[in-house]
């Protein structure tokens, strides 16, 4: 670039692409110029001098941690920052009825009404339950426990998540398993959660006299494909890009009660075991949510 010396150059290069790998080549080499490099944006430094085959494959290897251990400390910055706004604002609902119900049930007691103390009671407890189960939701979503690959029965894990899924909901509803009998190599905790939180979206984002999910399997030659249907209201179109971030809630807690994380933590659980997560949706007419799994356990982070 015209006017613009080396270190300039790194500094706009890392404004503009701040996650791009970045490896100095230079004529002269010295411990000045790769702190300068350094501060100017390069995540690797290598003198002319030093070229090689082997040390510009370990520079380039470097650089590329580097780059990615940025862009991971970048976005859970950026989750911590989401967190700490939300938390704020969803802590707030369950405290503040905390401070009410327990404001009334002291008038109350100084006036000598004591007729709605138990159910006055029963509110304020409600309340607390609420605000721990969010703190419970978050310590969920932020946990990131090793990863212990195992051989799972899929038929017996479907049907141990079906009998907790249906167990939670307040009518009838039903699901549906149709894969076979299969036997896969991934994290049990992970997967029983990624798909538990899908079966329960399906049954209880739903109006239908009995909701329904129904599970389909699918495979190609690196992965299984476990597709989830159901019968709810679908997700609009607008919508699409959004309900995989947390406490995003598309209804109020009046028709259907949620923190806006299930999906979050699905999201968060593909990812770690290098598993990808998608859906089809008709407004109306219910969603299919399809999850990809690689076949190879070594796939995952």
């Amino acid at each position: 670039m015209p006017d613009v010396d080396g270190f300039q150059g790194l500094e706009l290069i890392r404004e503009c692409h701040p996650f791009l790998p970045i490896v100095m080549v230079t004529g002269h080499g010295s411990e000045t110029l790769a702190t300068s490099a350094s501060h100017a944006g390069a995540d690797h430094y290598v003198p002319k001098a030093s070229i090689s085959l082997e040390n510009l494959e370990n520079a380039m290897a470097t650089a590329k941690a580097k780059a990615q251990l940025r862009k991971t400390i970048h976005e859970q910055q950026s989750e911590l920052k989401q967190f700490a706004r939300v938390l704020s604002h969803d802590l707030k609902a369950p405290l503040n009825r905390m401070r009410n119900f327990a404001d009334i049930i002291s008038e109350d007691v100084k006036a000598g009404q004591l007729d709605d103390l138990e159910v006055m009671c029963d509110q304020l407890k409600h309340a607390a339950s609420d605000a721990i189960d969010l703190v419970k939701l978050l310590t969920t979503f932020l946990d990131e426990p090793d990863i212990a690959y195992e051989l799972i029965d899929v038929k017996d894990l479907l049907k141990e998540i079906a009998e907790v899924a249906k167990s939670d909901q307040q009518g009838p509803c039903s699901v549906v398993n149709n894969s076979p009998a299969l036997t896969i190599e991934s994290c049990r905790p992970l997967l029983f959660q990624l798909f538990q939180n899908v079966i329960s979206n399906g049954l209880k984002y739903n109006r239908n006299d009995k909701p329904t999910v129904t599970i389909t399997y699918l495979e190609s030659e690196s992965h299984h494909i476990f597709e989830f249907k159901d019968n709810g209201i679908g997700i609009e179109e607008d919508l699409r890009e959004e309900i995989f971030k947390p406490f995003v809630r598309l209804h109020g807690d009046s028709e259907f009660r949620g923190s806006g994380m299930g999906l979050a933590i699905c999201h968060k659980n593909a990812k770690r075991l290098g598993a990808a997560i998608s859906f089809t949706s008709t407004l109306g007419s219910g969603s299919c949510f399809r999850i990809t799994l690689p076949k190879a356990a070594d796939a995952g982070s």
